[in-house]
C-alpha cells in the first residue's frame, strides 16, 4: 500500500504497548529494518564451536513414598574447522558427559510465598534457568579455544514465567530472582564473545499479527480513551486464534527471515532486561527450501547479537542443522537425547532415595493407590 503511513502506525503500536494495564504483547519494529523486508540467511563461518543445551525433569508424584523433583541439563558441542570432511560429518557431535542432575527434596518443593507445593510450571522455570546457566558454563569453558562460539537454547532465552506481566508485577521478589539469573548468564556469555540465540520450533506467538492488526487504528484515537479501548477490543477479536506462522506460511520465502522486532513484554523494557543491555529481539525464519511446505520458526536473541551480519551467521548455522536433523536442528536433538531422564533413570533415583531412608531406619511407603498398581 503506497499510501500507508508507517510512522503513524508505529506511533499507535508504541502507544498501545506502553499502556501498562493492557499487557499488549506485540512487536515493535524499531530496530532499523523495515517490516516488509524479507532478508536471506547469511553465510556459515569456517571455524566455530556450536554449543546447544536442553533439559528434562521428573515431576513430583504424590503417590510415591517420597515426593521429589529432578532436573537434568546437558549439551552438545560441535567443532568446525577448515576440513570439508569435518564440516559435513555428523560424527563431529560431542556429548557432554557431565550432565548436572539436581534433586529437589520435599522442603525445596514448597513455595516460600504461598506455602503450597511448587506447580509444574515453577519446576519447568527452574529447568529453563538451569539450561541457560549451563550454556554460560559451557561458553566460559570453551572461550579460550580461539574459535567463534555460537550457543543455542531450545526455546526462548527468557523463562516463560517472566513473559507474564502479571507475574512480574504481582510476584516481584520471585521475578527479580529469576531475572538476576538470566541477566548473569547472558552477561557471562557476552563476556566470552559468544553469540547466543533461542530457537523456537512451531511458534504460537501472535506478536507480529497483533501489531499489524493495529494498522487501521487512526492516530487521533490515541487521545480518546473510549475510541482506543474499542480499537483494542476489536483488534483482539480480529486476531483470535491467528498465530504469526499462519500468516507467514503464505508469504515468507524459503531461507529468508523477517525483519527484526522487539517483543513488548514488560520484562523486555528498560526497567528490566533493557537496564542490563540484554533487550531481546526476535524474527521469524523459513528454514524450508520446499516452496510448497514452508517451515516457520522463531529466533530470539539479545540486542548485542542483533547486527544483520551476526543474525546472518546464526540463521545460516541453524538452517543447516535443521536440514541435517530432518526439520529440527541436529544439535538440539542431540542435546535433548543427552538430557532426557528415562523411566529407568527415574526408577534408579527412586531406589536410591528409598535405600537412604531405610539406612536411617525409616520405612518409606507409597500411597495405597500406588501399591495397588504395583501389585497388578
Amino acid at each position: 500500500m503506497p499510501d500507508f503511513d508507517v510512522a503513524a502506525w508505529e506511533a499507535v503500536c508504541t502507544a498501545v504497548a506502553s499502556r501498562t494495564g493492557d499487557g499488549w504483547n506485540a512487536a515493535l519494529f524499531n530496530t532499523g529494518e523495515s517490516i516488509n523486508t524479507f532478508i536471506p540467511f547469511g553465510t556459515e563461518p569456517d571455524d566455530y564451536i556450536l554449543i546447544a543445551a536442553d533439559g528434562s525433569q521428573i515431576m513430583p508424584d504424590r503417590h510415591k513414598s517420597v515426593q521429589y523433583a529432578a532436573i537434568q541439563v546437558a549439551c552438545t558441542r560441535i567443532r568446525y574447522g577448515h576440513s570439508s570432511e569435518t564440516k559435513s560429518s555428523t560424527d563431529a557431535v560431542d556429548l557432554d558427559h557431565s550432565k548436572p542432575l539436581v534433586i529437589m527434596g520435599e522442603d525445596e518443593l514448597i513455595d516460600p510465598q504461598s506455602g503450597d507445593y511448587l506447580t509444574p510450571g515453577q519446576i519447568n522455570t527452574e529447568r529453563d534457568l538451569r539450561e541457560i546457566e549451563f550454556l554460560a558454563d559451557q561458553c566460559e569453558q570453551h572461550s579460550a579455544a580461539g574459535q567463534r562460539l555460537i550457543a543455542v537454547a531450545d526455546g526462548s532465552l527468557v523463562p516463560f514465567s517472566l513473559l507474564s506481566q502479571s507475574f512480574v508485577r504481582n510476584r516481584p521478589r520471585e521475578a527479580d530472582a529469576q531475572l538476576a539469573r538470566v541477566v548473569q548468564s547472558l552477561s557471562r556469555i557476552q563476556r566470552c564473545g559468544a553469540l547466543v540465540a533461542g530457537y523456537i520450533d512451531r511458534p504460537n506467538s501472535n506478536a507480529l499479527t497483533r501489531s499489524c492488526a493495529l494498522a487501521g487504528v487512526p492516530p487521533s484515537s490515541l487521545s480518546d480513551e473510549t475510541l482506543l479501548q474499542a480499537a483494542i477490543r476489536q483488534t483482539e477479536h480480529d486476531i483470535s486464534r491467528i498465530a504469526d506462522r499462519n500468516i507467514l506460511q503464505q508469504w515468507l520465502p524459503g531461507l529468508h527471515r523477517t525483519a527484526l522486532f522487539e517483543p513488548t513484554w514488560l520484562i523486555n523494557s528498560s526497567a528490566y532486561l533493557g537496564q542490563y543491555g540484554h533487550t531481546m529481539r526476535s524474527c521469524y525464519m523459513n528454514i524450508s527450501q520446499d516452496k510448497a511446505r514452508r517451515q516457520i520458526v522463531r529466533l530470539e536473541l539479545p540486542t548485542w547479537c542483533s547486527e544483520p551480519p551476526v543474525v546472518g551467521v546464526i540463521t545460516a548455522v541453524l538452517e543447516r542443522h535443521a536440514r541435517m536433523g530432518g526439520g529440527y536442528p541436529l544439535c538440539l536433538k542431540a542435546a535433548h537425547e543427552a538430557a532426557i531422564i528415562t523411566r529407568e533413570d527415574e526408577s534408579e533415583v527412586d531406589l536410591i532415595i528409598e535405600r537412604s531412608f531405610v539406612a536411617q531406619g525409616i520405612l518409606p511407603t507409597p500411597s495405597a493407590k500406588q501399591e495397588a498398581k504395583d501389585r497388578r
